[in-house]
């Protein structure tokens, strides 16, 4: 990074990475895609859910804390399910 990581404030939905699970078995499709977000431009989006340590993910990204691929968001569509995020 280089060292500047400012949300934008649009929350985007990238279909990059699409991991939509199946289970041939019953016959269903789940429509949950699970991801890691594409950088800085999407932590509105993984913020959307309250946690007292979004504030911190702007600075651990810029000093090499976290790393996008470590940052893991579960969607339905549009609707953001659940965040999952490690750090160094």
């Amino acid at each position: 990074m280089n060292g500047e990581c400012v949300p934008t404030g649009r929350l985007t939905v990238s279909p990059t990475a699409d991991e939509s699970l199946r289970d041939p078995a019953a016959g269903q499709t789940n429509d949950l895609t699970m991801r890691p977000i594409t950088g800085c431009e999407e932590l509105d989006l993984s913020s959307q859910l309250p946690y007292f340590l979004n504030e911190e993910l702007v600075d651990d990204l810029a000093r090499g804390r976290r790393r996008p691929e470590w940052m893991r968001v579960a969607l339905r569509g549009d609707r953001l399910l659940a965040t999952a995020a490690w750090r160094s």
